[in-house]
Order: structure tokens, then sequence, then C-alpha cells
């Protein structure tokens, strides 16, 4: 007897139930009695049931420590579970089931997606050395096995891992190469809405703005023929930062609160925070300061006790710069603080632009110089043309203001040349 057969018999026998009952509207009683006897593992989808029928969880009737031998039929049937529990973002799930495997003699044409499973949960944990190793010799092995719907499993995956990276420019072959493939072979489904929305993610961070538009609607458009949801509230939350980049303010409003109200329903409070963010962003743009203020305060309670502490200083800023324009001086200061003491680099460059422009409207030019500085070396380097432009603008000001005529004179034709280039 296996140790999921023993621990199977005492939760039926302590609900005083037969082989019969327990099986009944979920397999064979024959199969509960197989299970038992250590005959059959499970698949995943009947132990899922079972575990429900006896009123319990999994990890009660198969520990961590079990080492089962599994045949090809079990190990597809477990691979299965795991892909559809990783598209509807099941982690604990997937995991459990992966952990399971690793003792399995995995046959080569399984391979590939059980890499390609390895490495989703290693991006979930942050392990994204492992991550990009996995995903690529998924790639590697599906493409000596030509199994397409996993090959463009892990394309989509290494591309969008690039894209959470902040290279986008490595994504590009691969998700190209992605949605070449759906194509060629007319995969449709849930895989090709998530390449679509991929490669929209993708275009946005290019600066490409209709062409992500043109992919997020189709992925939208696939949704409706099937009478689905799937990653919608992604959909709309990119939609919205891509009209909000093309200056369509009321249609990107629109979809960041279709994009809030679908994370609302899912009880997601870190993408519901990060669509307030986004908003409170718009309206800060659009000078609705009372709004804006409103958002991100709603972004940071939900923040304040998470472990994104990127988000939570990208809200902070975006609070301190509506502080700042509503003259809440002191607020301002507080939260650029904040970030300064916390933050990455790009945050707390930006942190010390916002500190420099409180510090002008108290006078005290001097110290807003040192943040300018501060935060101008790093925009440089990242090439950041936006915030170059406002930052030589305001050293531009400055030296105006203290009759620096030539020194103003370069600030401002660096801001017009950066203005130009971006």
């Amino acid at each position: 007897m296996t140790q999921v057969g023993k621990r199977l018999r005492e939760f039926r026998k302590r609900l005083k139930m037969t082989q019969g009952d327990l099986a009944e509207g979920i397999c064979n009683r024959s199969y509960v009695s197989q299970i038992e006897k250590g005959q059959v593992i499970p698949s995943p989808e009947i132990l899922e049931q079972l575990a429900k029928r006896l009123q319990t969880e999994i990890k009660e009737l198969w520990t961590e420590s079990e080492n089962p031998s599994f045949t090809l039929v079990e190990i597809q049937n477990s691979l299965r579970h795991i892909i559809n529990r990783i598209d509807e973002q099941e982690w604990e799930i997937a995991r459990k089931w992966l952990i399971k495997l690793q003792g399995a003699s995995i046959p080569v044409s399984e391979e590939g997606v059980f890499l390609w499973a390895k490495g989703k949960i290693a991006e979930i944990d942050g392990r994204s050395d492992q991550a990009e190793e996995h995903y690529r010799n998924s790639i590697i092995l599906t493409r000596e096995n030509d199994n397409p719907t996993v090959l463009i499993r892990a394309l989509d995956s290494l591309g969008h891992f690039y894209c959470e990276g902040n290279k986008p420019e490595s994504a590009v072959s691969l998700l190209h190469e992605a949605l070449q493939l759906l194509n060629r072979y007319e995969i449709s489904g849930l895989l090709r809405i998530s390449v679509l929305l991929h490669l929209g993610n993708m275009h946005v961070l290019l600066g490409e703005f209709y062409s992500a538009i043109e992919h997020l609607h189709h992925a939208q458009d696939l949704n409706k023929n099937y009478g689905i949801l799937y990653r919608s509230g992604d959909l709309y939350l990119a939609l919205g930062n891509c009209y909000q980049a093309i200056a369509d303010y009321h249609n990107s409003e629109l979809n960041f609160r279709q994009a809030a109200s679908l994370f609302q329903i899912a009880n997601q409070p870190i993408r519901l925070a990060e669509v307030n963010q986004r908003l409170g962003a718009l309206f800060t743009e659009n000078n609705q300061l009372d709004k804006a203020e409103n958002s991100l305060k709603l972004a940071l309670s939900a923040l304040e006790s998470s472990k994104d502490i990127s988000l939570l200083n990208q809200t902070r800023i975006v609070l301190a710069d509506v502080y700042r324009m509503k003259e809440q001086v002191s607020d301002a200061k507080e939260l650029c603080q904040l970030v300064i003491s916390t933050g990455d680099e790009k945050t707390l460059a930006e942190a010390q632009f916002i500190l420099a422009e409180v510090m002008l409207f108290h006078g005290n030019e001097d110290e807003a110089l040192i943040h300018l500085e501060n935060a101008r070396g790093y925009f440089t380097i990242k090439n950041m043309q936006k915030f170059l432009v406002k930052t030589y603008q305001l050293l531009g000001h400055i030296h105006l203001k203290n009759h620096r005529f030539e020194q103003a004179a370069k600030m401002y034709e660096r801001s017009i040349t950066k203005h130009l280039d971006a």
C-alpha cells in the first residue's frame, strides 16, 4: 500500500464511507480499491475530487516526501493538470504537482513541458537565472521533438520573462515566432490570447502603442468569441497604458476602470492597487489632483503591507508629486524621503527630482541642485529622455534666477535636444 492509498483509506474509514460512497460521481469503486492497494496512482483531477469528498486537502493525502512510480499516462495527466493550474495562476497547486514529478522518469516526449513548468515556478519564486535556463532548454528540446504547442508556450513565456525584465528587444524574435507558429498550425484558445497579450506588452515597452492596441483588441475579441475572461484584467490594464501614452485619456480611464472591476471581483488586491496607481498617474497628468490623491491613497493602503516595494515606491512618488502640486510641501517631502531610504535606483532618482522641486518651493536652491545632479546622473545613464528634459529645464530655471545666463542657456539647449531625441 502506498502512502496516498493508506491515507485515502484512513480518511474514508474515519467518515464511515464505503469505497462506493467515495467513488460516486468521481470514478468507479474498483479504481478507489486500486488506489488504496497501491496498484495505481490517481490522476491529479481525480485525487482533488476525492480529497474534497473526504473533506480534506490534497496535501493531507499525499505528502511531499512521497516518491511514487508514475506510468506514462499518469505523467501526462499530471503535466496536463500543471498546465491548467498555471493557466489559472494557481501557483501553489502547480508547484505541488511539479514536486510530485521530480523523482519520476520523465520521457523525452514530455520533458519540454516539464522544463517549461519548472521555468514558470522558478520565475514566480524570483529565481530568474533558473527560469531563463529552463525556458531556453524547453525551447531547444521541443524544437528537436517537433511539438509546436509546447514550443509556443516556452517561446511565449521566455518573451514575457524578458519584457518583465524590461528587455523587450530580447522578446521580439521569440514572440513573433510564437505568433507565426500559432498561425501555421492554426492553434487558438488561451495560448493565442496569452501570446497576443505579451506581444501587446512588448510593443508598449518599445513605444509602439498602435501595434500594441491592435494585438490587445484581437485578444479581447477572442475572449468575447469564447465567452470567457481569460487575462482580461491584464488586457484592460495594458490598453489603459496604451491610451494614456497616446493622450486618449477618456479611453485610458475606461480601460483602467474595467481592469479595476475585474481585479476586485477576482480578489487580487495587489493588481487592484496597480490599477489605482495607474489611475492616480493619469489623473495627475490631467491635473485632476483630488481624484489622483484618492486613487493613490487606495493603492497605498493595499501596498503598505505587501512585499511589492517597487510598486509601493512608484505610488509614493506619484503621490508626492500630487502633494507638491497641491503645495502640501511637508507631505511631499516625507514621501520622497521614504522612497530615498528604501527605493531602487530608478525610484530613488525620481524621488530626488521631486524633492528638488520641493526644495525650490522652499527657496533652498543649493539643496535642490544637489538632488537634481544626483537624479540627472541616473537619468543620463539610463537614457530616460522625458526626465532629462524636465531636469535640464529645472536646472536652467535655477541658473537663470541667479543670473548665470550662460549656464542657463546651456541647460535650456540640452533640454531642447533631449526633447527632440525623445
